[in-house]
């Protein structure tokens, strides 16, 4: 079953049509997956099977209750997904942010995570075309009860206005999204981050700013055989105890 048709019959079958909050959790047991917290060593979710039943451990050092939320729909649409004989799935923190297709199973995962908690039609309605920026994502990220990542991913790849989102970790980028109507759409993984970019200044000094400054998109973007010119706006989120920065990315919206 596609991830998506997946994540509508299940809010279809709970009559879950409203802007908010999906009571995830509730939803779990109502599907015969039991939810539970422990400790787990190098990972964020697990999934047991037991015929037609599971329970999806979530790691208990988590804090974030919108992190939560999104390990537990993600486990649950492993459940529904990618049923077998039984045994044990782990679901890492590379896990939760594939969405370039290097595990499949994953990003199917993900994709009805996102679908379940954040409805394509509602989120779109509450993001209003805002424009991107920190603000916005956190509106977003309270009106669903979610990640603040999760809601920067959601934003991007529902193309709500044309932007980007960079995760960068010990000065490494690690993963990206642009949404389809963003000019430029590759950034080389792996690659080191740049000093004149928000995210290398991070790096560089520990601070990230406040507001939204503008970055050269060629920091960022690559295009082989074009000249990318111009300027973004970059707003960084600072994740300290990861040693990481999540930066958006976005084109100045220019009166007509």
């Amino acid at each position: 079953m596609k991830p998506i048709m997946a994540a509508h019959k299940v809010l279809n079958r709970f009559g879950i049509h409203e802007v908010g909050p999906v009571p995830v959790e509730p939803i779990a047991f109502g599907l015969d997956l039991i939810v539970d917290s422990k400790p787990i060593d190098g990972a964020e979710g697990r999934l047991v099977r037991r015929s037609e039943k599971g329970i999806a451990v979530v790691d208990s050092d988590i804090r974030s209750a919108g992190k939560r939320r999104f390990v537990v729909a993600h486990e649950l649409g492993h459940f529904l997904l990618h049923r077998g004989p039984g045994g044990l799935d782990l679901c890492d923190e590379d896990a939760l942010v594939d969405w370039h297709g290097n595990r499949p199973q994953e990003e199917e995962a993900n994709v009805f995570a996102a679908e379940l908690l954040m409805p394509k039609d509602q989120f779109r309605d509450e993001a209003g075309w805002r424009e991107m920026g920190a603000d916005t994502i956190d509106a977003l990220k309270g009106t669903f009860q979610v990640s603040f990542t999760s809601a920067a991913i959601r934003y991007v790849e529902l193309d709500v206005t044309p932007s980007a989102v960079v995760f960068s970790q010990n000065g490494e980028i690690r993963w990206f999204r642009a949404s389809d109507s963003f000019p430029y759409g590759w950034i080389p993984v792996g690659r080191e981050v740049r000093e004149i970019t928000g995210a290398g200044r991070y790096f560089r000094d520990g601070e990230v700013s406040d507001e939204p400054e503008p970055t050269a998109c060629e920091a960022w973007f690559e295009d082989e055989g074009t000249a990318v010119h111009g300027d973004c706006l970059e707003q960084c989120v600072a994740m300290p105890s990861y040693n990481a920065v999540l930066s958006l990315i976005w084109q100045p919206q220019h009166p007509s």
